[in-house]
């Protein structure tokens, strides 16, 4: 249908991969979610294991780019495979531009690898959909848009 996105296979973008997450990645997505100078400009704050194991396994088999709803995708070394961020996409309704927010743990910051993440995602969204327009927040408040 017109509606439908194709399944998401990791997608490869440098020194990290963008995929589905997974149960396995419970332990780093609580590690970089739980630091709060990551979560001070975010739309989501920390949760307690359960909670965020429930939000990885819908996550990881929910439809992704559905208009009007977030979803969530794994940001991990391409090496190792380890979760290192992830990443959050918002068709929106229209289906003409979507929206992203992107969280790197520390450790991973100044490498290029956020950079390179975004750019692979933001190259997903205008693949697998219609839209026009990708708008991102970045920590510092600033809106970025990408054409």
């Amino acid at each position: 249908s017109e509606n439908a996105v194709p399944p998401m296979p990791p997608c490869a973008a440098g020194a990290v991969t963008l995929r589905r997450l997974t149960p396995d990645d419970l332990r780093a997505f609580q590690s970089y979610r739980h630091d709060p100078a990551l979560g001070r400009y975010q739309g989501w704050s920390a949760t307690n294991d359960h909670d965020a194991a429930a939000f990885i396994s819908e996550m990881g088999t929910a439809p992704l780019l559905q208009p009007g709803v977030w979803s969530q995708i794994g940001i991990a070394d391409a090496d190792t495979n380890e979760l290192i961020g992830d990443i959050g996409f918002l068709l929106v309704a229209d289906r003409q531009h979507a929206e992203i927010g992107f969280t790197l743990r520390r450790a991973s910051h100044g490498h290029g690898l956020a950079l390179a993440a975004v750019r692979e995602a933001i190259t997903l969204l205008f693949h697998l959909t219609r839209a026009q327009r990708v708008l991102a927040m970045s920590d510092t408040g600033t809106w970025l848009a990408c054409r």
